[in-house]
């Protein structure tokens, strides 16, 4: 419980979540990108239902809000050839707020935020990219609130160069890659959400990444539900993890070792327990629990959750 109100406390203290003021309204068929231009410092724009196309680059703080449900406002690439849709790019700090939206980019990837930017996401829908859902790098901080990613066509979330990224209440489902993909020092904390569904792993943490994980259901992946090589410091506390199509929760030192990957010397400092992660049933999918056996206390009872 605590880490879960510690997660909302720190999407709040991190990024705004909302601004004040009289929104500007736009239509279908204005000039989205324009409006953004053109915005002052937090001004709020809001959509009315339709569908909104062209790439958008934001380096000012900003609130792009949908009227009504997420998926009846659409901001959308106009063809092939067009890569990236959202970026959100700028050396000092801003902080740009998306709320009741869905973001499909079947031309490339949904949004890529970088530099010194607070990105909060809130009952947003990111759909069909055909790369990645989020790309996330530098000194960024992105909350992802009551969101939905899915159908991507490689990560929904990868995050490089020591962004942190906070998600809570959100799902991550279908991308034929990973869940998540987290290297290069990035911090990621996942609560009460749902990865499921992905063609590979539910998540991957790499290269000194830091990777908290609570009250959260990590099922039917491809590969392992949580895979861990040369990760930082890993907490994984009450979740969900079966019926992945690899391990439960796998660190890739020797013995867990899969196909032709390299082994790792050391898979980061892990902890946690209280998690379900059942062997898998006799036919089913999946290669284990956990491996090494060593990790056997992560699926131990515990209410000494942080």
């Amino acid at each position: 419980m605590r880490a879960v109100l510690w997660s909302v406390l720190l999407i709040a203290l991190i990024c705004a979540v909302g601004a004040d003021g009289v929104a500007r309204r736009l239509d279908p068929g204005e000039m989205l990108s324009e409006a953004i231009r053109g915005a002052g410092p937090g001004e709020i724009i809001e959509l009315a239902p339709g569908t909104y196309e062209g790439f958008l680059f934001i380096n000012s703080s900003v609130t792009v809000r949908g009227r009504g449900d997420a998926e009846a406002v659409v901001l959308r690439s106009p063809g092939p050839g067009t890569g990236l849709l959202v970026q959100i790019e700028s050396p000092r700090e801003i902080e740009v707020v998306f709320e009741n939206l869905t973001i499909e980019n079947r031309h490339g990837a949904g949004l890529q935020v970088e530099g010194a930017v607070c990105l909060t996401l809130r009952r947003v829908v990111v759909s069909r990219a055909l790369t990645a859902g989020i790309l996330v790098r530098g000194r960024a901080h992105v909350g992802v609130v009551d969101t939905l990613i899915r159908d991507c066509g490689s990560c929904g979330v990868e995050a490089w160069d020591a962004p942190t990224i906070d998600v809570q209440a959100s799902e991550i489902s279908t991308c034929g890659g990973c869940g998540v993909r987290l290297w290069d020092n990035a911090t990621l904390s996942i609560v009460d959400s749902l990865l499921r569904g992905h063609g590979e792993h539910g998540v991957v943490s790499t290269c000194g990444a830091a990777l908290s994980i609570t009250g959260t259901r990590i099922v039917a992946n491809a590969a392992d539900g949580v895979h861990l090589a040369s990760a930082g410091l890993t907490t994984l506390w009450s979740n969900d993890i079966e019926g992945n199509g690899g391990y439960g929760v796998r660190a890739a030192v020797d013995g867990c070792v899969v196909g032709d990957e390299p082994a790792v010397l050391h898979p980061g400092e892990i902890r946690g327990s209280g998690n379900r992660i059942p062997q898998p049933a006799g036919g089913a999918a999946g290669l284990g629990a956990i491996c090494p056996s060593s990790l056997a206390y992560l699926a131990e009872p515990s209410d000494d959750e942080p």
